[in-house]
């Protein structure tokens, strides 16, 4: 039962890409709300490698849009499910992922930093790139070193597209996805 709670709120919010979805409404959305429930797919996973979400820097009433609900949510599943694996992959005790927010005029400025293993300068633009799911060569082989076997299926390969899709979207509104040089503690933004 609770699988199937997890994957029907999952195709809730993503509609699978808008696949389901029978309205195109754009819409104003809590942004906190949002990253709850987005973070809340990754539960079990959360759980089992002692990570952190840490959305204290996102005030309750910042809203994001107008956009198509699955849209926002595409973005930030695919952010996420990137930052879960680096953190992983990391091996380290802290493992942390946070969210700040804040307007900058009409414009939402979000922020996702991770305790992972991080992402040189020169692979910034590469990985929006589709079919490059990891430029440096790390991610996959050591989360598969520090991640149970039977995780591996939901870990999976990466296909490369997640980061070209979510900067698409946010393109596509106006807004963008890019990396930038992370604050000293942490390991990417």
């Amino acid at each position: 039962r609770e699988t199937k709670a997890r994957f029907d709120n999952l195709v809730g919010m993503t509609g699978i890409v808008g696949a389901f979805k029978t309205s195109g409404t754009l819409i104003d959305m809590h942004l906190k709300t949002a990253i709850d429930r987005a973070a809340h797919c990754f539960h079990l996973i959360i759980n089992n490698y002692a990570l952190t979400i840490d959305d204290t820097g996102v005030a309750t009433d910042l809203t994001v849009g107008p956009m198509i609900e699955g849209e926002l949510y595409t973005i930030l599943l695919n952010i996420l499910s990137n930052a879960v694996k680096s953190v992983i992959a990391s091996g380290k005790i802290e493992r942390i992922i946070r969210f700040d927010a804040r307007r900058s005029g009409t414009r939402t400025i979000l922020r996702i930093s991770d305790s992972g293993i991080g992402l040189a300068p020169e692979f910034f633009d590469e990985v929006f790139t589709p079919f490059i799911s990891d430029p440096s060569g790390d991610l996959y082989d050591k989360l598969e070193e520090r991640s149970n076997p039977e995780d591996a299926s939901i870990f999976g390969s990466g296909s490369g597209l997640g980061l070209a899709i979510a900067r698409d979207i946010a393109r596509s509104r106006g807004g963008d996805v890019r990396f930038i040089p992370p604050e000293d503690h942490w390991s990417a933004c």
